[in-house]
């Protein structure tokens, strides 16, 4: 079974990381960051694990960049209906890439063990 992220543990911490270090967007940090933590679970259903290379995904720190690839590819910085595009773009790709590095590195660090589970790596 994929593994599926639960949004009451990360977004307290996502508040807590943009009011700590990026205070001016706060807001803004936390509403990308509950549409990463929606793209991080559409990145664990696809299972790239299993289309690609499994040697590619046996650490977390190639899982933390497949992860970050992916959700990179797919947030719309022009997308001006989203409340996070209301600032300039220069400005919020420098938050929103430190941003994202956070979330995919507490969500992979935190699902780490049910996700070798569900890769059927053994040992490592």
């Amino acid at each position: 079974m994929p593994v599926q992220i639960d949004k009451d543990i990360f977004l307290p911490e996502i508040k807590r990381f943009a009011a700590n270090n990026r205070p001016a967007y706060q807001d803004q940090a936390v509403d990308l960051g509950d549409e990463v933590v929606d793209m991080a679970q559409a990145w664990f259903d696809l299972k790239p694990w299993e289309f690609g290379r499994p040697q590619d995904y046996d650490t977390m720190r190639e899982c933390r960049i497949s992860m970050k690839r992916y959700i990179m590819s797919n947030v719309d910085f022009k997308d001006r209906s989203k409340a996070y595009n209301l600032i300039p773009s220069f400005v919020f790709r420098w938050v929103a890439g430190y941003l994202i590095t956070f979330i995919v590195k507490i969500i992979i660090e935190y699902y780490w063990d049910e996700l070798v589970d569900d890769m059927g790596i053994d040992d490592f």
